[in-house]
């Protein structure tokens, strides 16, 4: 019988899910990453942990972590308040996951009672009961943690099945999954993506302080924004596999009864726990799923409230009788299991770690990061090969799906397919084993070196056991406490290297010679022996060297030019002089509708446009039936000068027009008509002197709406001035001069504004770099069902939020100026979303839309955590229900929101509900797309 048939129409979705496995990994772990980023630069809007713990096996390896947590936080992953600490077992001892937290917990009390004030911990002194002050304030800081979240990460270990990540701890491996998204910056290691996703489990405790605890050598990867934990009890969070995969793994098997079962997730109690069980075990334990799959014990714990309250009292405490009482209790607690389903990558030996990046997942790669290469012509590097902090010479080759990181290669080295090469330089020792050997398997239980059994190895190498191992017990043979590596000069250490992996011919038995009278070591003695300091230090000023050396070549190629912003502030220039034909007695009339973006804005913005290629995906719209932004010109013999006056009453005269020159100040009223007369050149017709000018203005959208006004009402402006000088009113030509008005007013901004603006319907726009801007508008041919579903499920409504976008604008550039890698990685993305959600709308699909507008949110997040303020979180979170997509227009800020329901009946639905709110006083516009005529 199939056993599909048995399986729930959700679980059946979830399945179909999974074969977009990698895409949706990628979009997962970017919305984790900007959630990071903003926990770090707005806690108060995005809480962060209030401390972050990792187990470490040794104070050696401790003070390693604590290095890596200092370069954490210098990248801007958690902030200045988040405690950070590693904690070795004590003596030396490995004591287990269980004992571990407990003394983590402990360390961490003690650590936050010595960091914390006497205000802090003052509510939390008991009262006086015969203890001593120490004791008493210990008990208050425990109840005071208790209070906090706190993320504890499993990172101790000697990484035996993985030894070239012995030196640095497999949580800090390299793992460069979206390091295209920031070409310049330090490759990402998988610690980072684990507190990526652990970041978006912050807020499943809410007010109840916690514990999160993750393993340091998986990357579950799903969004834990979406985590439902019990309050005042433990979770473990688990993922249905495969049976083989259960076998190497533990598994936990869930009660049958009282389970809750969401589509995204099931809830329900935890029976027991196996631990890498036989597919009988698994049987006779009733662990196996109606869908053939068993839980994998992921590693994933929460505790809340009273549990996390228990679990601090646990730690801290000596009293025998209350871990007794704790125990006792414990039979009776409700342990929650939450089951999702989501991509589980473990990174336990070398051949999952290449696995995972040659794989499924190899998409999400960057293959080329901090490196530096020879011309191609010059070597043989396959193009599946993945370098990372590395400087690679002429005559190297490397084969596919290989990885090399942190390293220097030189001379005529060859590296075959699926290899991975770590740290190799001329002052260390080489250590090489073969990619499925696994150094904790013994002689006895037929362990193998590059690949081979031992007892081939010592017959082929004509070498005695002796020679590797002092003990006599067979089970302590293996590879991890094998005597195997010599220490000496880089030529001896190839040749030798070569003869004991087998690729190299000893006839006359000099090499063996060799080896046997060096001084050797095995990999446990090498562990023992790192030098942690030094290998921070030598990491640390390798990569140094390798910037430097791209900058370097860089400079050299002439590919960091000299910033050109500045330039482009001139007022006038060429066609735009004073040299525009006659004045005309006559009326200009222009009305525009306003715009609304979905994707792509910064990109249009200079510097960037200037530098760099841009592209955005936006529609002109009407307000309430009509085109809200206008402006009226006409000349007048009633009077010489300029007279202008906007929708506000506001009016002036300006008689002397040598007064009309820049810089106005911000609070001039009239400083876009002011930039529009320079730009345009009007004030230098003879002709003002026997004529004037009548100007008026009108935008009847609120204040600080984003929705493009300000630039939409100098296009209005300049297009009416063009008019009345009979001069090219092009809508591209519009667009350039308003540009320059905007630079002349001080509030920057782009050109997909007035573009929005000035082309009727929905467009994708691609700028092109240089002077004079070259843009290409390309209108996206609807089809009327597009057009009629989109107007129906978009709701255009006002935050009531007002928001001034060169506020934010100028932020963002001081940043691009400094070269931001986050920046520049993020505004590529935005323009690569911007031809993605063209096509996405050429295809009819609104849904993906409001996949890339989720996606373009959480991007201007990272370009600016202040885009957005925690009405605009909860006004989302209140419409999330009902939407497939949301965002705030333009820079964000405030102004305008576009929800983008995931029907009719839902966008009906969201409209009455805030209606009927009394928490957001927002006002929901009627709107229509302005199509061309």
């Amino acid at each position: 019988m199939d056993s599909s048939s048995s399986l729930s129409s959700g679980q059946r979705r979830r399945r179909r899910r999974r074969a977009h496995t990698a895409e949706e990994a990628a979009a997962t772990l970017r919305k984790a990453w900007c959630r990071l980023r903003l926990s770090a630069r707005d806690p108060a809007r995005v809480p962060p942990w209030d401390a972050v713990v990792l187990t470490a096996a040794s104070p050696e390896q401790a003070a390693l972590y604590n290095r890596q947590l200092d370069r954490a936080r210098r990248l801007g992953r958690f902030p200045a308040s988040t405690a950070a600490i590693a904690v070795p077992d004590p003596d030396g001892a490995r004591i287990g996951s269980g004992a571990a937290t407990l003394h983590a917990v402990a360390s961490l009390v003690r650590h936050l009672a010595a960091q914390a004030s006497k205000e802090d911990i003052a509510e939390f002194l008991p009262e006086s009961n015969g203890c001593s002050e120490d004791e008493a304030t210990l008990a208050a800081a425990a109840s005071f943690v208790a209070k906090k979240h706190v993320l504890l990460l499993h990172a101790g270990g000697d990484s035996k099945r993985v030894p070239w990540a012995n030196p640095m701890g497999k949580a800090f491996l390299p793992l460069p999954y979206l390091a295209g998204d920031n070409p310049d910056g330090p490759v990402p290691l998988l610690f980072d993506h684990i507190l990526a996703i652990s970041s978006s489990a912050r807020q499943a405790f809410d007010n109840q302080g916690g514990l999160f605890i993750m393993t340091g050598d998986v990357l579950p990867c799903f969004d834990a924004s979406n985590l439902v934990l019990p309050e005042d009890a433990a979770c473990i969070v688990t993922v249905p596999t495969t049976l083989d995969v259960a076998a190497n793994h533990g598994v936990v098997v869930a009660s049958k009864d009282g389970g809750v079962d969401q589509e995204n997730y099931s809830l329900c109690l935890v029976d027991s726990l196996l631990q890498k069980p036989t597919v009988n075990e698994l049987i006779e334990g009733h662990a196996i799923l109606d869908d053939g799959r068993a839980l994998l014990d992921t590693g994933i714990i929460a505790a809340r409230g009273k549990a996390w309250q228990d679990l601090v009292n646990l730690a801290h405490s000596s009293s025998q009788t209350m871990i007794k009482e704790l125990m006792s209790s414990k039979k009776e607690a409700s342990y929650h299991l939450q089951h999702y389903d989501f991509s589980f990558l473990h990174f336990g030996t070398s051949a999952e770690v290449l696995d995972h990046l040659a794989g499924s997942y190899s998409g999400l790669v960057g293959r080329r990061h901090m490196c530096a290469l020879p011309e191609t012509t010059a070597c043989d590097i396959a193009a599946t090969a993945i370098i990372l902090s590395t400087n690679i010479s002429s005559g190297v080759s490397i084969g596919e799906d290989s990885l090399v990181y942190d390293s220097v290669l030189c001379g005529r080295i060859r590296i075959g397919s699926q290899s991975i090469v770590v740290g190799v330089n001329i002052r260390r020792v080489l250590v090489y084993c073969g990619l499925h050997d696994n150094p904790k398997v013994s002689i006895k239980r037929d362990g193998t070196f590059c690949g081979k059994p031992w007892i081939n190895v010592l017959e082929d190498l004509r070498i005695e056991d002796t020679d590797l191992w002092n003990s006599t017990s067979q089970a302590d043979k293996c590879l991890w406490t094998a005597r195997l590596f010599p220490v000496m000069s880089l030529p001896e250490m190839l040749n030798v290297g070569m003869w004991l992996m087998g690729s190299a011919c000893d006839p006359d038995g000099k090499i063996a010679s060799l080896w046997r009278k060096s001084h050797r070591i095995s990999l446990e003695e090498l562990h023992r022996a790192i030098d942690y300091s030094q290998l921070c230090t030598d990491a640390s000023k390798h990569q140094s060297d390798l910037a430097a050396d791209i900058a370097k070549a860089c400079m050299n190629y002439g590919l960091l030019g000299p910033n050109t912003f500045h330039s482009f502030i001139e007022p006038s220039s060429g066609s735009m002089s004073s040299t525009f034909g006659n004045l005309h007695p006559r009326k200009a009339f222009v009305e525009l509708p306003v715009r609304v973006d979905f994707v792509g804005g910064w990109s249009d913005t200079p510097p960037w446009s200037l530098e760099r290629p841009g592209c955005v995906l936006n529609m002109a719209i009407s307000l309430e039936g009509n085109l809200p932004v206008g402006a009226m010109i006409e000349t007048t013999e009633d009077h010489l000068g300029v007279s202008i006056e906007d929708d506000a009453g506001r009016n002036v005269y300006i008689d002397d027009l040598a007064s009309v020159s820049s810089p106005f100040k911000e609070s001039d009223p009239f400083r876009l008509v002011k930039s529009a007369l320079i730009v345009t050149g009007i004030l230098g017709q003879k002709i003002l002197s026997k004529s004037g000018l009548k100007i008026r203005t009108w935008a009847n959208v609120p204040r600080g709406s984003g929705l493009g006004t300000s630039s939409i009402l100098a296009a209005a402006v300049v297009k009416g001035l063009f008019q009345v000088m009979e001069y090219d009113e092009s809508n591209d030509n519009v667009a350039r001069a308003v540009l320059v008005v905007e630079q002349i007013m001080g509030t920057g901004g782009g050109w997909q504004d007035q573009i929005g603006g000035l082309y009727p319907g929905i467009k994708c726009t691609q700028s092109f770099p240089g002077q004079p801007l070259r843009l290409q508008v390309v209108p996206l041919l609807a089809s009327h069902q597009l057009i009629q579903e989109l107007e129906r499920r978009l709701l255009v409504v006002f935050t009531g939020q007002v928001r001034l976008a060169h506020q934010v604008l100028q932020k963002v550039v001081v940043r691009y100026l400094r070269h931001d890698n986050i920046l520049i990685s993020s505004i590529k993305r935005l323009a690569e979303l911007a031809r993605i959600g063209r096509e996405a709308l050429m295809n009819g699909d609104i849904d993906e839309l409001g996949g890339i507008m989720l996606e373009a949110w959480r991007l201007h997040q990272e370009l600016d955590p202040f885009c957005s303020n925690k009405f605009v979180d909860e006004l989302f979170a209140f419409a999330d229900p009902y939407c497939c997509g949301y965002k705030l227009v333009g820079a964000g800020g405030g102004g305008f929101a576009l929800l983008l329901a995931k029907n009719p009946s839902c966008a009906k639905e969201l409209r009455q509900a805030l209606g009927e709110s009394s928490t957001f006083d927002v006002k929901v516009y009627d709107w229509n797309i302005v199509m061309p005529r």
